[in-house]
């Protein structure tokens, strides 16, 4: 089957939660996500068209990473704990280059 396509250009969801790209624990982030998605956005909707399925999914993914409070996440959005991990991720680069600069002056 190909792709789903939306004005000739593929349709890509991207996951940002709180599981290790590299570990399998996607596999039950992944699921739970896909559960959510069909309890909550499409078995409720009987799509008209490629474009109103492409805009309730979208609505429905920007509420869920806005504010729907995930308990994986310690009961943040997932927008909200990518911020604090970027935060975190900032702040332990600045903390390195310090810790740096501090040994190159002695």
């Amino acid at each position: 089957m190909p792709p789903a396509t939306t004005n000739g250009a593929p349709l890509t969801v991207v996951l940002v939660h709180g599981a290790f790209a590299d570990s399998s624990s996607w596999n039950g982030v992944i699921e739970r996500f896909m559960r959510t998605l069909k309890e909550q956005c499409l078995y409720l909707h009987r799509f008209q068209s490629l474009a109103e399925a492409h805009r309730l999914i979208g609505e429905f993914i920007t509420r869920y990473n806005t504010e729907w409070l995930i308990e994986r996440l310690g009961h943040q959005t997932p927008a909200g704990a990518r911020i604090a991990a970027n935060t975190t991720a900032i702040t332990i680069s600045d903390r390195v280059r310090l810790r740096r600069r501090h040994w190159a002056k002695r």
